[in-house]
């Protein structure tokens, strides 16, 4: 006794017109705004060096809960930005939430063609600023003209030199002079 197997099975030819239709299908263009955003972001990374200068106008034996607002200044070059200045405020200490973060503050890096707004974040806030070292945590927040649209995560080391304002009224102010190294790249989508 044979048996006969009652599968379904198509002839070929009836579905030849289907498979020749989705392999024409027609993809839409990219418009030229989406593609020079797209080569905008492949920048590979966000680094370099900047140097200037720091001031504080508190003194460094500052209450406990009360952070140090320090404000930088400087100048120097970064890849993907090129020759560009440096603004901004760094809170150092004061009473925190336990693993939070006890230095927090923004630097402005910008030039002729626009700017970048980087968060920087770190531990070691309540010690002295004067000829130390931060390894901060960084990342662009924000940008504006040709940089509208980047993007970056990575790590800031800022240098504090020796404290070389001085003054003779009390509290005295610190400054001196100050090395950040960005080093930030795309994030990973």
């Amino acid at each position: 006794m044979s048996q006969k197997s009652r599968a379904f099975r198509p002839a070929a030819n009836s579905l030849e017109s289907r498979i020749t239709m989705s392999a024409t299908t027609v993809r839409p263009l990219v418009q030229p705004e989406v593609t020079s955003l797209a080569t905008e972001n492949r920048l590979s990374a966000t680094s370099g060096t900047l140097t200037g200068r720091y001031l504080a106008t508190d003194q460094d034996n500052r209450a406990a809960d009360a952070p140090l607002q320090v404000n930088l200044n400087g100048a120097g070059k970064i890849q993907g930005l090129g020759r560009s200045t440096m603004t901004g405020t760094l809170n150092f200490g004061g009473f925190r939430l336990p693993n939070q973060p006890d230095i927090q503050g923004t630097v402005k890096i910008s030039n002729a063609k626009g700017s970048i707004t980087v968060q920087l974040t770190g531990s070691g806030g309540n010690g002295q600023i004067p000829n130390a070292r931060f390894a901060l945590h960084a990342s662009i927040v924000s940008g504006t003209g040709a940089y509208s649209n980047l993007r970056g995560i990575g790590t800031a080391n800022a240098l504090f030199g020796k404290n070389t304002a001085r003054s003779i009224t009390t509290p005295s102010p610190i400054g001196g002079s100050l090395t950040l190294t960005l080093n930030l790249k795309p994030p990973i989508r």
